[in-house]
């Protein structure tokens, strides 16, 4: 009993859904796995950062403090120097107020040396006036008097000078003293002058070193406190930048869980079709079984030919038995309504069936061939899956480890996959003749090496190609 051309191609790819399905949730959970580790070493080095930009600020706000203390500082150090100014301002006035008042007694000494010496002059003369008729030397009165004051008031004076003479001598005395007096204050003001200009510019230079090592140190705290801030707002990029890409892996982390669930409920969903499609295909098996033996019941030759055995014919028609048809002989290529063309001509690289080196099952031959060789349909058919955007080479998991790969559905329940090519030739949908060109080999999907890997289906079993191909 033959099944329409749609349920076979439906069978075909519902039989290849599970691996890519499993491939794909395979790449989905490398790339979740992946997603994670990044985000955790995000996650770490996010805190790593938001730990340096704690202490940053922390350092930040002490130079800050420092800042405020040096400007404090600095501005008191003004207020100072400003009053030192005015200290200055104040000294140097009041020097020369004393140079100004040093320059008037000055002038008046010199004014009192002037009236002295005439004063001197006139009282010499009376002096020499009176002791010329006196018993008593000049010279001698002179000479035993301790100064002026003493000579003034001996009293071999007194007993020869007059009443007006005293009055002259007392003026030369009063001349004498203010004379003296004044010398004394404008060595004083000399003095406080020279003393008031140095303290000041002693004050001054004093604190002109203070306000410029202030004004040093000031600089250096903005200096540093600019490369603090410099530093803090790297920081705060770095910070930012982390956390944008901890937020981008969460998401894609959220987008992957959300495929996965969704390709969960896919594999379900096609696990309940595959196993309605499974029990179909068992009834319907059923049914053929029972259809077959009611024919062999009624006529086992006829029930032979059906079943294409050469000896079960021979068996049961005798020397009615007649040749099976050549398109069910194998290594037969083309021609009749079920014959089957080689792929690829290149040998057969790693036969149908168990494989212990490399473990599993093969369920299809690869076929050897170089990079580019022409790969050809099998048989006619439509072209149900084409899948060429994996790399022609290197793409390990793509295609759900078949790479590039094509999937034509036959008559008669058939289906042939042609995997690993470097490029496919065919689309979706397209009508196949047998012999047509749909690809070229490659090494793409899950490949040691360049070649043809071909699986037949019939009616969604897979079947050895050596069965129906030249091996």
């Amino acid at each position: 009993m033959r099944q329409p051309l749609r349920l076979a191609a439906l069978v075909a790819v519902l039989s290849l859904l599970p691996l890519s399905a499993s491939a794909q949730t395979g790449e989905l959970r490398d790339d979740l796995s992946r997603t994670s580790e990044q985000r955790e070493q995000t996650r770490d080095q996010l805190s790593e950062v938001r730990a340096r930009e704690g202490t940053a600020r922390e350092q930040l706000a002490a130079i800050e403090d420092e800042v405020d203390a040096a400007n404090q500082a600095l501005a008191e150090l003004e207020v100072e120097l400003e009053e030192a100014h005015d200290a200055v301002e104040e000294a140097n006035r009041r020097a020369r107020a004393a140079r100004d008042r040093l320059v008037e007694v000055e002038e008046r000494i010199e004014e009192l040396d002037a009236e002295y010496v005439e004063k001197r002059a006139r009282l010499d003369a009376r002096i020499r006036a009176a002791f010329k008729f006196g018993q008593v030397s000049f010279a001698d009165t002179l000479t035993t008097a301790r100064d002026m004051t003493d000579f003034l008031n001996s009293n071999t004076y007194v007993s020869h000078v007059v009443t007006g003479d005293r009055d002259l001598v007392l003026t030369v005395e009063g001349l004498l003293a203010e004379v003296e007096e004044q010398r004394a204050e404008a060595q004083a003001l000399r003095v406080e002058a020279e003393r008031e200009t140095e303290v000041a510019a002693t004050a001054a230079a004093s604190i002109e070193r203070s306000l410029s090592e202030q004004e040093g140190l000031t600089a250096l705290v903005a200096e540093r406190r600019a490369e603090h801030a410099e530093v803090l707002e790297s920081l705060r990029e770095d910070r930012e930048s982390l956390e944008g890409h901890l937020s981008g892996l969460e998401a894609e982390s959220s987008r992957i869980q959300s495929q996965l669930a969704a390709i969960a409920r896919q594999q379900e969903a096609e696990r309940q079709q595959r196993e309605a499609e499974q029990r179909q295909r068992e009834a319907e098996q059923r049914q053929r079984e029972a259809e077959q033996r009611e024919r062999e019941a009624s006529d086992p030759c006829d029930a032979a030919r059906e079943s294409g055995d050469e000896e079960a014919i021979r068996e049961a028609c005798g020397e009615l038995g007649t040749p099976v048809e050549e398109g069910h002989q194998a290594g037969v290529g083309g021609g009749g309504e079920r014959g089957w063309t080689r792929p690829v001509g290149g040998a057969i690289t790693s036969p149908f069936g168990p494989r212990p080196s490399l473990g599993g099952y093969h369920y299809g031959v690869d076929l050897r061939g170089e990079v580019g060789t022409q790969i050809r349909a099998a048989r006619g058919g439509t072209v149900v899956t084409a899948v060429g955007s994996c790399h022609p080479t290197n793409s390990w998991t793509c295609g759900g480890g078949f790479g590039n790969y094509v999937v034509i559905a036959h008559a008669d329940g058939f289906a042939t996959v042609y995997a690993h090519q470097s490029s496919i030739a065919v689309g979706a949908g397209q009508q196949i003749s047998e012999g047509q060109v749909i690809g070229a080999v490659g090494n793409s999907g899950r490949s040691y090496g360049p070649h043809l890997h071909f699986e037949l289906y019939d009616n969604g079993v897979r079947k050895n190609p050596c069965g129906y191909i030249s091996c």
